[in-house]
Formats: C-alpha cells, sequence, structure tokens
C-alpha cells in the first residue's frame, strides 16, 4: 500500500506504530505559478521501522509506501484541520499538481 505524492498545506508529526514505511520527500523545482503543474525531483528518502517519529515540516511534498508486504500503521498528529485544509497530489509522470481533499468519513466502516 501506498499513498499519492502529496502535500498536507501544514506541518505534521508522524509516529510508526507498526510495520515499516519508505517515506520519500520532493523538492519542487517549479515557482508554483502555473495551475496545475508541478516540477518535483526526489529530496531524500527514509525509511522509519516501528517507533519511528519524524516531524514533516510545512510545505513538504512526500509519498509514502508500507514495506514487507504487510500493513504499516502510522499515527498522525496535524498543524490544521486536515479535513477542510487546501493539499495538492503531484504526477511525477506528467508533471501535473491537482486538488486534494480525502474523505475520511468512512474511517472504520470495514471492520
Amino acid at each position: 500500500m501506498s499513498t499519492p505524492v502529496h502535500n498536507h498545506g501544514a506541518w505534521a508529526v508522524v509516529g510508526v506504530y507498526r510495520g515499516r514505511e519508505r517515506e520519500t520527500w520532493y523538492r519542487r523545482l517549479d515557482d508554483g505559478r502555473v495551475p496545475g503543474r508541478a516540477r518535483l525531483q526526489v529530496a531524500d528518502t527514509f525509511v522509519n521501522p516501528r517507533g519511528t517519529v519524524t516531524v514533516v515540516p510545512d510545505g513538504t511534498i512526500h509519498s509514502v509506501e508500507a514495506l514487507d508486504g504487510t500493513d504499516a500503521i502510522s499515527i498522525h498528529v496535524y498543524g490544521t484541520d486536515i479535513l477542510t485544509q487546501n493539499r495538492s497530489t503531484f504526477d511525477l509522470r506528467t508533471g501535473s499538481e491537482a486538488p486534494f481533499r480525502p474523505d475520511f468519513t468512512d474511517l472504520g466502516s470495514e471492520r
């Protein structure tokens, strides 16, 4: 399982509770003035095992992937209301940026 490349629109603190995650941070190469376009480059990659706590600064663009063929569970604390914050996803292949608002309304409905 992995997330799309995305931002949060605020700082975050993430703690890995179970499993291992690979987190890739991206550097934006353009100035963001062209709507719907973004040029990104990999800035750094981290492997975060259980017990790792990461501070994700405001403005960070990243993706997260569970490793070892198992689910990873992490706890997230955001510096904003993540449900109403303007956020984006990024497509590295096409160089596009799209608005993103996660739908958390059905969390836990499958359990």
